[in-house]
């Protein structure tokens, strides 16, 4: 089957009135994100080297998820909701793996900083095993994404689990570290807490329902 999609309905004009509302909410919100990166980007400019390369990475997880919003779509079921060639599964796939990437060296980012401010090398170290986890899962979801196969897409859901639980456990550790600054240990207790659920819930999937547009059968 072609990774381009087309519909037997044009454009969105055939909707639901449901998916229509939902549509709109994800743009809006795809539009607030935008505008809340840019106002942090000219009103609040970071210094330091770390502080510019988490606002670029940042940058290019907004734009990513705001063409995901404008432009859903579910890979393996090959549904889409906007019947244009820019709801391509090869192309929302690869800005996908590029923006999550970056969320990954984000989040190793983060441990190590907070490594930095603990004083423990073991979790500066540490820190960089949370994107390795995100970067391989990246491989097993494009062999799901081209094979339609669901359980090499299970496997990326763990390895993300995976690197959520890592990340709990490191920035325990760095909370244990005794941070200099009040901010830091919020930053570790939160973290923690926060990665430990998200390590919970692996199926990260959206399920969608029968009114996306299908691309099977199309030419």
């Amino acid at each position: 089957m072609s990774l381009i999609l087309s519909s037997r309905v044009p454009g969105i004009a055939g909707a639901d009135a449901q998916v229509l509302r939902w549509w709109r909410a994800m743009c809006a919100l795809a539009t607030l994100n935008v505008c809340l990166w840019l106002a942090v980007w000219y009103l609040a400019p970071v210094a330091g080297f770390h502080g510019g390369l988490q606002l670029t990475l940042s940058g290019v997880y907004v734009l990513v998820c705001a063409y995901r919003s404008v432009f859903p779509r579910v890979d393996l079921e090959r549904l889409v909701v906007v019947d244009t060639r820019l709801s391509n599964i090869f192309l929302g796939r690869a800005a996908a793996t590029v923006a999550e990437i970056c969320f990954a060296i984000q989040l190793g980012l983060l441990i190590h900083q907070l490594g930095v401010q603990a004083g423990l090398p073991w979790v500066q170290s540490a820190a960089w095993v949370v994107p390795v986890f995100m970067v391989v899962a990246q491989g097993f979801c494009w062999h799901s994404v081209l094979t339609l196969n669901h359980i090499t897409q299970a496997v990326e859901s763990l390895l993300w689990a995976a690197g959520f639980s890592w990340m709990a456990v490191t920035a325990s550790g760095g909370r244990m570290g005794r941070p200099t600054c009040a901010s830091s240990r919020a930053l570790a207790m939160s973290g923690s807490a926060g990665c430990a659920v998200a390590a919970g819930r692996p199926g990260k999937r959206m399920r969608c329902g029968s009114h996306l547009t299908s691309a099977s059968g199309s030419g």
